[in-house]
């Protein structure tokens, strides 16, 4: 302990330095997303798969700064480990579903795994309480888009967007679910009207609704003991 503490800044500066690096191959997949990542969706891609050198450099430094912020506020620990690599995956999944309405199988599977482990662990909460927030945001926002489509015959939430949901549950549990999808949903309605205000004719196209649910993912992520007071007791 007394060698953390001695050498914080150093070994902070040293994990800055490793995740800019780790970071830096995990760009490319902006600049060609492989076909094996994408499935049965790569031939309808609308946009092509190539980013210019400063979505692949904005992504670099959104992660290398992410990684300082949350060792700072979570210190050399498992934790600030699991919300690293969470944090990365979040990233990820915000730049492919901005730029092509896609939200992997694969990214969000797997963090939705890593978080049950993790709680598994009581990292974050109890591990009935990471499954159970797992079921019940993916069964509420299934249940909102099968009435959706029922009623207006054309579907209104993706099922990338359903396990995007499931996944915070299985990390944070039902506590900050509420406010997850209202905050979420209050970003997509202001981004929405302002779209409309610009061009009108934006309302025909579709507004990937992921970022906004990613970004409200972060803003738990950094203040969750305000939504789980049980957090104090996770070891």
């Amino acid at each position: 302990m007394i060698f953390f503490i001695a050498h914080s800044n150093w070994l902070l500066f040293g994990a800055i330095i490793f995740a800019c690096l780790v970071s830096i191959p995990l760009s490319t997949l902006l600049t060609h997303i492989p076909e094996t990542l994408i499935g049965d969706f790569a031939s309808s891609l609308e946009q092509p798969t190539q980013a210019n050198t400063y979505h692949r450099v904005s992504f670099i430094g959104i992660c290398t700064c992410l990684t300082g912020i949350i060792i700072h506020n979570f210190g050399f620990t498992w934790v600030a480990l699991a919300n690293t690599i969470l944090s990365f995956g979040l990233v990820l999944l915000l730049y492919m579903d901005f730029r092509h309405y896609l939200l992997p199988d694969c990214l969000t599977l797997s963090l939705l795994w890593m978080g049950l482990f993790c709680n598994s662990l009581h990292w974050f909460v109890l591990t009935s309480d990471a499954i159970w927030g797992a079921m019940t945001a993916y069964l509420s926002l299934k249940s909102v888009a099968i009435s959706f489509k029922y009623c207006r015959g054309s579907a209104g939430i993706g099922d990338g967007d359903i396990k995007l949901f499931a996944l915070f549950g299985a990390w944070w549990g039902i506590t900050p679910l509420l406010f997850l999808i209202s905050f979420a949903s209050f970003l997509g309605l202001l981004v929405g009207l302002l779209r409309m205000i610009k061009d009108p004719q934006s309302l025909q196209k579709p507004l990937a609704f992921g970022p906004y649910l990613i970004l409200a993912g972060f803003f738990v992520m950094f203040f969750r003991s305000s939504f789980v007071p049980s957090y104090a007791g996770a070891t």
